[in-house]
């Protein structure tokens, strides 16, 4: 025991002393360095001091871009995304101009300040449910996670895709969404796309007794529990494309405002 208590003053002393010598060291560097200028104390505290300069410059860096960003990031006034439906100009209220971006046009029509808010409309994806590749997975997958985190107000897509959305239960009631004179005028034109609730009610009671089993959905059964949840954009037509209104949306009065702006209402 002795000896390991002689050994370790020895040792403390040891790092008391070089400690010393390299303070006494930069003390004697710092005096030969007066009067040699700046680019001489540079290289004499780069050469002792690069290390933690480097760190403390990367958090600086870091944090000057995450408070860029963070003040450059503008609240989300729409989100919408097109699945299999190009925007053709016989949809959209009185052509489209193809100087404006699509959500710029929506903006405009909406009355949105597009340096206040942003408008998102996503038009690159697809999906299939035939040939089920990994990029409908990561689509498929994308919007699942949109729709979780409530990041998706509005819904265009093919008529096979959106009854698959619709069938379940992700878009809302129209007549929640619309004001009762453009709900009737969209009635009226036969361009309503409704969804069974009484299907809608099966399917969960069936998921509910049989969680492992899918629940087969009937195949032209009559409509017995119509809901409104979306507007067809050619009306009349049983296969048209349609838009909807995600049933968790945060921005219902922008949503209903991209119903009318698609179908040119």
């Amino acid at each position: 025991m002795r000896l390991e208590r002689e050994e370790l003053k020895q040792a403390e002393a040891a790092e008391q002393g070089f400690a010393s010598r390299v303070d006494e060291n930069r003390r004697n560097h710092w005096s030969e360095l007066k009067g040699q200028g700046f680019l001489a104390h540079w290289r004499y505290f780069w050469s002792y001091y690069w290390i933690p300069t480097a760190i403390a410059a990367c958090v600086i860096i870091f944090v000057a871009v995450f408070i860029r960003d963070l003040r450059a990031q503008k609240p989300a006034a729409l989100s919408a995304i097109c699945l299999n439906v190009p925007m053709y100009a016989d949809v959209m209220p009185g052509g489209v101009n193809f100087d404006l971006p699509l959500e710029q046009m929506f903006a405009d029509y909406a009355g949105i300040d597009t340096t206040k808010f942003s408008v998102t409309i996503d038009r690159t994806s697809t999906l299939s449910l035939d040939d089920y590749s990994e990029m409908d997975l990561a689509t498929s997958q994308k919007i699942f996670a949109m729709i979780a985190g409530a990041d998706l107000d509005c819904l265009v897509a093919d008529h096979t895709i959106f009854h698959n959305y619709a069938r379940n239960d992700t878009l809302a009631d129209l007549r929640t969404i619309l004001s009762p004179e453009v709900y009737a005028a969209y009635e009226a034109a036969d361009a309503i796309f409704y969804i069974d609730g009484a299907e809608i009610q099966a399917a969960a009671a069936w998921t509910e007794d049989h969680p492992l089993d899918p629940f087969v959905w009937p195949e032209d059964s009559p409509v017995n529990d119509p809901i409104p949840v979306g507007i067809r954009l050619r009306p009349g037509d049983a296969a048209s494309p349609a838009v909807g209104v995600l049933v968790n949306t945060e921005h219902t009065a922008a949503a209903a405002a991209f119903v009318q702006f698609i179908t040119a209402q």
